[in-house]
Order: structure tokens, then C-alpha cells, then sequence
């Protein structure tokens, strides 16, 4: 039995050695630190992107240490190979100053989002400082800062170069800082000037979430304005046949109105002489409608007929 237990212990001990060199030989190929002040949040929004080396065997366990005040991450995702983004599950450890976020990474692309709320404002003035820690070695390292809407005098300690502006409108600094070595650490103060508490989020103006195929504007057209195209042409029906029994209302009105006036005039045989009737059909010579017995203008037209 004792001889068991001293096989086990010894299988343990020349496993764990390797474990422990697996861990520490994790490297990163790539790390982009993106700094984001007061985006959505009075705060600076801190977005790591990693990426592991090739010789990285996956799954692989990591610990990446963010500040203790940022407490819990925005979010700890996995990147697939469509480019979707997906939680990783992970658990947090004290460490100090800092929270130790560790999490087992299946993919090599890793995103890591929190925000740090030692971004200091006294007065227009802002300032923040940011710290790779170092927990392990990183063949590109790169920084980039996005100016907040609404800021000026941005200052950068070490410079970030000139800035330029992004797909979304807004200013991006991009400074390519080259190899870390593993506990090697990069820190960058951000002053910048500001005079309002505007948050940048809503000036981002909002992208579509995939390409728009060639088939939606003719879907649009043809199917979903189809209802309004209908309505439009019976609200043109309506407003047609109320203007054209209008119309004909009123050249209707208008003769008869002309006949009561005109038939109230004296006749030339003196106040209210009768003239004597025609002895045949009468026709207006105005317009040549066939006016019936006994009338003295036309039904149409309203012109004062000649009769006899």
C-alpha cells in the first residue's frame, strides 16, 4: 500500500514541474490596450485584446490582473472564428492592489472589457494613468486612445503621435510600443482638457449590424410600400370624384340660379306679360341644346333664347 502512495506522489511530482513550465511558457503574439474616457461612463473604459502565441496548446489557463478598483470586468470573452464574442467563464482573486481574473482560454483571441474610475477630474482638467502589469511576455504591444467628444489638448506621456480620425468620426492615438518581455511594465499618462460632462457614446453614430444585400431595396419598394401606394391612389379616387360632384354641383347651380334671375325680368308686352309660344322646337343658339315648351332660357347654358 505504502508502495502505491510513493508511485502516485512520484507521478504527481513529474507531472506538476511541466504544468508549471506549460503555465509560464504562455506568451502573447499580440496585446492592444484600447483607452476610452468617458465613453458611456464618467470613467475610463479599459479594453484589452489579446491574442496567444501559436505555440500556445489550447485550452490554456490564464490570470490576467486588472486594478482591484474596477472590481467586476465588463466582460471576459473568447473570440470564435466567425468574430463572434462569447463570456468565459472566470473567477477573481485578490491580489493586492490589483484582481486577478482567471479564466481558461479555448480560443486565441481573448477580449477582457472594465472600467477604472481613477480617471480624475478637478475643474476642465482630466487625468489618467494606465499600467501593463506585466504577466506575460508580448511579442506586439500596441496603445490606443480615443479623444473624448468634446476634449482638447490632449497629452500623452509617452507621446502617442498625431491623431486620426476613425470609421466612427471619432479621434483615435495609435502608438505601436513593440516586445515586452514577461514582468516587464508599460505605464501611460492621459491630460486632457474638457468643459462639459457629455459622454461620448451618443455622438458614435450607430452601424448596421451585417452588409445590406442588393434584394433589400427592391424588397422595400415593391412589398412594404405597397400598402401606402394603394392608399395613395384611393385617397386620389376620393378627393377626384368629390372635386368632379362638386363641379357638376356647381355648373348645375349656377344656370338655374341665372333662370330665376332672368325670369323675374319684365317681357317686352309690359309687367309680367306672357309672350306668345313658339310654334315649333326651340334651340339655344348659344350652346343648341332643345329647350322645352314654355322656357324663355336655356336649361344648359342659361342664354336668353330667341323666341318668335
Amino acid at each position: 500500500m505504502l508502495k502505491r502512495v510513493v508511485i502516485v506522489l512520484v507521478i504527481l511530482a513529474a507531472c506538476l514541474p511541466g504544468a508549471v513550465r506549460a503555465q509560464a511558457g504562455v506568451a502573447l503574439a499580440a496585446v492592444e490596450i484600447d483607452l476610452w474616457p468617458e465613453f458611456d461612463q464618467p470613467s475610463m473604459l479599459v479594453i484589452y485584446r489579446l491574442t496567444l502565441s501559436p505555440e500556445v496548446r489550447l485550452p490554456v489557463e490564464l490570470g490576467v490582473r486588472i486594478p482591484a478598483a474596477a472590481g467586476t470586468p465588463n466582460a471576459v470573452a473568447a473570440r470564435q472564428p466567425d468574430g463572434a464574442l462569447f463570456n468565459t467563464p472566470y473567477t477573481m482573486q485578490d491580489d493586492g492592489d490589483w484582481t486577478r481574473l482567471v479564466f481558461q482560454a479555448t480560443s486565441p483571441d481573448l477580449q477582457i472589457e472594465y472600467y477604472d474610475p481613477t480617471l480624475s477630474v478637478q475643474g476642465e482638467t482630466r487625468h489618467f494613468e494606465y499600467r501593463w502589469p506585466g504577466d506575460y511576455a508580448v511579442a506586439a504591444f500596441m496603445v490606443q486612445v480615443q479623444q473624448p467628444v468634446g476634449a482638447s489638448q490632449m497629452r500623452f506621456s509617452p507621446s502617442l503621435g498625431v491623431g486620426e480620425t476613425g470609421a466612427d468620426g471619432m479621434v483615435y492615438y495609435t502608438q505601436q510600443i513593440g516586445t515586452l518581455t514577461q514582468g516587464q511594465v508599460f505605464s501611460i499618462s492621459i491630460d486632457y482638457d474638457k468643459t462639459s460632462d457629455e459622454l461620448s457614446a451618443g455622438s458614435v453614430p450607430v452601424e448596421a449590424s451585417g452588409p445590406i444585400d442588393s434584394g433589400g431595396t427592391s424588397r422595400l419598394t415593391g412589398t412594404a410600400l405597397l400598402p401606402w401606394l394603394l392608399g395613395l391612389v384611393g385617397v386620389i379616387l376620393i378627393v377626384g370624384g368629390g372635386l368632379w360632384y362638386w363641379q357638376s354641383g356647381r355648373q348645375t347651380a349656377i344656370p338655374e340660379a341665372r333662370r330665376a334671375g332672368r325670369g323675374q325680368r319684365k317681357s317686352p308686352g309690359g309687367a309680367g306679360g306672357a309672350q306668345s309660344a313658339p310654334n315649333g322646337p326651340v334651340y339655344c343658339h348659344q350652346c343648341g341644346k332643345r329647350a322645352a315648351a314654355g322656357d324663355r332660357f336655356c336649361r344648359a347654358c342659361g342664354t336668353q333664347l330667341r323666341i318668335g
